[in-house]
């Protein structure tokens, strides 16, 4: 059972939302950045909510089946930031380090299989009211992170430029993504639909912006909905990824759409269907397509 500082335990769902609070406090006195801070306390929130599902109270005796519940729903890498997460406000909270005797998950390296076309037609098929397809239509034009789009407010839209103004992205960097014209019709209406007029894109229900999770319960019915049960967030990044640089676009472009500090980056996220790509590229670049033309050409003139 969790205990704080002063011996309390942590069982009820609003003393844990209070501890929280305290801890988001204490990791904006650190200098932690903006996305970091809510990744953690989305991590927190995850442990929680699977804890009560339990019947029981947030507790590090449950965290070795929370990691297995993650490893079906997340990437390896995102499953190894949650259990850091759980792990360090643990150790903030003064228990020692209670989950010393479970391995830190490994942080694979496993490129993640994009949406098909035709999974793509499916998501936007099953949204069922134009704010769920304004949010689909982003995350497929954009490639931007789950944490980038809930933060997304109104006057970030340059809509004579047709951009969107990313303020908010992983490190605290910014950056600029032209989602198309399309997309920018379907968020006007969205907004029109809505009344949203200024603040966030996408608020919250009651105030704020639209949680992390919530977009992820909001994408996982929407999967449902699609015949797709492993539909995610994180999944159109990769998917951007791929389709991008099998129309011909360049990495180090890419690089710069999805904000990594590296192309070695911005090349996992691409790694999936690699070899499908490179045929595209070998059969409209194949040296012989030049000689046999210019073999043609010879014949033509001689004729």
């Amino acid at each position: 059972m969790l205990v704080d500082h002063l011996g309390r335990t942590l069982s009820a769902p609003s003393t844990w939302e209070t501890k929280l609070k305290d801890y988001r406090q204490h990791l904006e006195e650190l200098g932690r950045a903006p996305c970091t801070v809510t990744k953690s306390l989305s991590a927190l929130r995850c442990f929680a909510r699977f804890c009560q599902a339990q019947g029981q109270p947030p507790s590090p005796s449950l965290a070795p089946a929370w990691i297995v519940s993650l490893r079906v729903r997340f990437a390896y890498w995102t499953v190894r930031d949650y259990f850091l997460d759980l792990r360090t406000f643990l150790r903030w909270q003064g228990d020692g380090n209670p989950l010393a005797e479970i391995p830190t998950p490994p942080g694979k390296n496993v490129p993640v299989r994009p949406y098909s076309h035709l999974e793509l037609r499916r998501l936007l098929e099953a949204a069922v009211d134009i704010r769920e397809e304004a949010l689909i239509r982003l995350l497929i034009a954009s490639g931007m992170r789950a944490n980038e789009l809930v933060n997304l407010e109104v006057d970030d839209i340059d809509w004579q430029e047709g951009t969107v103004l990313i303020r908010k992205g992983k490190g605290g960097k910014s950056r600029q993504v032209a989602p198309g014209e399309r997309t920018l019709d379907t968020l006007r209406a969205y907004m029109t639909a809505e009344r949203i007029r200024r603040g966030y894109l996408f608020p919250g229900l009651f105030d704020g912006h639209l949680r992390g999770d919530s977009l992820y319960h909001l994408m996982v019915h929407i999967g449902k909905r699609a015949g797709i049960p492993s539909a995610n967030v994180h999944r159109f990044r990769h998917t951007f990824a791929h389709l991008f640089l099998l129309a011909g676009g360049d990495v180090g472009d890419l690089r710069e759409i999805l904000g990594h500090s590296t192309i070695v980056m911005s090349l996992h996220y691409a790694k999936y269907n690699a070899a499908e790509r490179a045929l595209v590229k070998q059969r409209e670049f194949n040296p012989m397509n030049a000689i046999d033309k210019e073999g043609t050409d010879v014949i033509r003139s001689i004729v």
